[in-house]
C-alpha cells in the first residue's frame, strides 16, 4: 500500500495523511481524492495478511 494512483512511490508528493490523536492515541489516516486511492502492485492484495501504509505524518498540525 505504498503507491498511490496519482503519484505511483514519489513519497514527497503523497496525498494521505495519518493525524496522530492523542485523545486516542490512534492515527486517523485519511486519503482526500480519487488519485490518493492506494494501489496494490500485482496480486498483492489477494495474498497478503499484511500492509504498510505510508503517509504524511502530521501531530499537533505539523508535518513531520
Amino acid at each position: 500500500a505504498q503507491t498511490e494512483m496519482g503519484h505511483g512511490t514519489n513519497l514527497k508528493e503523497l496525498e494521505t495523511t495519518a493525524t496522530y490523536d492523542k485523545q486516542t492515541q490512534e492515527f486517523v489516516l485519511h486519503s482526500p481524492t480519487r488519485s490518493s486511492t492506494k494501489w496494490w502492485p500485482g496480486n498483492l492484495g489477494k495474498m497478503s495478511n499484511y500492509a504498510i501504509v505510508t503517509a504524511q505524518l502530521l501531530i499537533g498540525g505539523k508535518n513531520h
